[in-house]
């Protein structure tokens, strides 16, 4: 193995500006130039933003994060690790900080007072056998970047950013106007060591959230002045909300018209972030993708001086503008497992093995795919197919007898099955979820007053009190009444039918 990842890792030559080096050490000065001038900063002076409109923290949030160290915040934190890791060479466990906290407490806050004081500390406590990556729980990220950013923020999702760019793709097309949708090739890091900033530092993501943010609201400011026309999302009439970019992280798309104009601004404000905040763009391997019929498509992303692509667009993992009856878009999760399950077969598993990497892993691959499209049944049925094949087979290819039934294994766990799950079954729940519970379950009688039975998968901390009290709150305002018959009724017809053109036309406004 180790041999193998040398030869596979080995290189033989290197070209540099034309020119072929072979030799060890000149292969090694000229790696170390290139990411010494990559990560070296090549601008003395660079423009203001100061006038853009940026978000800012109030007086509340700027005191919270200046507090001193609590008391209590750290002991919490001390007590929810576990007390067997040691995370340090001197081989003092968590329980020992635990069960000794009376005596150890003067010296540990000692200490963080200390830091907190001089903003210093010696270098040898860097010792430790793990990287910690902090979160502060309730911080205040979410209130400083924009809406048009999801990664990193707490309550933000990436099927969300997916989600409104596919709806911006259908209203768009149904429309009939044709448009252009650019996805750019952001520079992936922003953790220069000219900064103070090390790589892997928990500091890069904020980082990189703040310059996208510079980014957002020069497109927001663009758009405010008409010279970028983003896409309508939400109606195919053209008067819904109007989306010019999506920003995941480095995953960004850009939505416009199909004109030279709108494109010449894009190129300009691309032009002045990278100026403004030396993060770049690279345009040779960022995409034009035409929606709907654009004409001269080709001189188009020549303004931008990129490449041009087709629908589907692969966005976050998914494909955007793909056809949800189409069968094709399943078949990168059909290669993916494949080429798992390819690996797998050359060594030896026991069953139990093979069960483990089958909830794991297989049955997780097409879950993202399941949040945006309707799996299709034969797709669904080839799958289950290579999972029946994995978990009975055994070395080579060869035909294997199945020892127990297909929906035995599916079964849970508590009726005697081994809880593999099912795609077709997985969007109506196994049995065993939240909405498989009936009404009457769920709720407790005491002398005559009826409350929700809740059961918690674990105790919730201090400053989640209110939230909890809040939902009980909630729940105890949507108890079911006993004096009538129970039955399910659509308030949005007067049949009492649910349909989803009624639901559709809720959610759009219309």
């Amino acid at each position: 193995m180790a041999n193998s990842n040398r030869h596979r890792n080995f290189m033989e030559k290197l070209e540099v500006d034309g020119t072929m080096y072979s030799l060890d050490s000149d292969i090694r000065d000229k790696a170390v130039q290139y990411y010494a001038s990559l990560y070296k900063e090549t601008e003395d002076w660079r423009p203001f933003v100061d006038d853009l409109p940026f978000e800012m923290i109030g007086d509340t949030d700027r005191s919270m994060l200046t507090t001193r160290f609590e008391k209590d915040e750290i002991l919490q934190v001390i007590k929810d690790l576990q007390g067997d890791k040691s995370t340090r060479p001197d081989g003092f466990t968590m329980a020992f900080y635990q069960q000794y906290w009376r005596v150890l407490e003067t010296d540990i806050m000692g200490f963080f007072y200390e830091f907190f004081e001089k903003g210093t500390f010696a270098y040898s406590l860097n010792a430790t056998f793990v990287t910690l990556i902090p979160k502060k729980q309730n911080a205040v990220l979410d209130g400083l970047v924009s809406k048009s950013q999801n990664a990193f923020v707490g309550g933000r999702q990436t099927l969300d950013s997916v989600l409104i760019a596919n709806e911006c793709l259908d209203s768009r097309i149904k429309c009939r106007l044709p448009g252009l949708v650019c996805k750019l090739d952001i520079e992936k890091a922003y953790d220069h060591s000219f900064r103070g900033i090390r790589q892997g530092d928990p500091l890069s993501p904020l980082l990189f959230l703040l310059v996208m943010e510079v980014l957002s609201r020069m497109l927001r400011r663009t758009e405010e002045a008409g010279l970028i026309k983003g896409f309508k999302a939400g109606s195919s009439a053209g008067e819904g909300i109007s989306v010019s970019h999506l920003l995941f992280a480095y995953d960004t798309i850009v939505f416009c018209d199909a004109d030279p104009e709108q494109l010449l601004h894009l190129h300009m404000v691309l032009t002045c972030f990278k100026a403004a905040t030396g993060l770049g763009v690279n345009m040779g391997k960022s995409e034009l993708v035409p929606v709907g019929t654009v004409l001269h498509l080709q001189h188009l992303a020549d303004i931008l001086c990129c490449r041009t692509g087709t629908l589907p667009l692969l966005y976050l993992g998914l494909p955007l503008g793909a056809s949800f009856k189409a069968s094709s878009i399943w078949n990168p999760i059909l290669e993916k497992i494949e080429r798992r399950l390819a690996g797998w077969k050359r060594i030896y598993l026991s069953k139990g093995g093979r069960l483990t990497l089958l909830k794991s892993t297989l049955s997780s691959l097409p879950n993202s795919y399941l949040s945006l499209f309707t799996i299709l049944k034969h797709v669904a049925a080839r799958i289950e197919k290579l999972q029946r094949d994995f978990l009975w087979g055994g070395l080579g290819d060869g035909f294997k007898h199945h020892l127990v039934n297909w929906s035995t294994v599916c079964s849970p766990i508590a009726q005697s099955g081994l809880g593999v799950r099912k795609h077709v079954e997985l969007v109506a729940g196994m049995g065993d979820r939240i909405w498989d519970a009936s009404i009457a379950s769920s709720l407790s009688s005491f002398n005559g007053d009826r409350t929700w039975n809740i059961t918690f998968i674990r105790d919730f901390n201090d400053w989640e009190v209110d939230q909890v009290l809040a939902f009980f709150n909630f729940l105890q305002s949507w108890i079911p009444s006993t004096a009538d018959l129970d039955s399910m009724h659509w308030k949005l017809r007067h049949h009492g039918i649910f349909d989803t053109k009624s639901y559709y036309h809720v959610i759009d406004g219309t």
